[in-house]
């Protein structure tokens, strides 16, 4: 589903791009990467948590990157909101969290 998202141009690939669609109001879900780096974290989390964008952990850099066809990836942000359920649906799924 990240990938269906990339080839849609909803993806803002990368911690700062993901930083700068949440500023600008066009992020609607952040996934971050399990193994981000602190400073990383620490550049994202707090905007992601003050503007109440839904953010979620999902795979390594690497698995993140690769889900989006790129190289390694501590975060993305989906800027389309239908999309951004249809992921997050998707990685609850995957986890085994989904709604049956």
């Amino acid at each position: 589903m990240l990938g269906l998202a990339r080839r849609a141009g909803a993806v803002a690939a990368g911690t700062d791009a993901a930083r700068k669609a949440v500023r600008e109001g066009r992020a609607f879900l952040v996934v971050l990467a399990s193994d981000a780096s602190p400073g990383q974290l620490k550049k994202l989390l707090p905007l992601v948590e003050r503007t109440g964008v839904p953010h979620c952990v999902w795979g390594t850099r690497a698995e993140l990157g690769g889900a989006i066809g790129t190289g390694l990836s501590s975060a993305v942000a989906i800027t389309e909101a239908s999309l951004a359920g249809q992921v997050e649906s998707s990685l609850l799924e995957e986890a085994g969290l989904g709604r049956s």
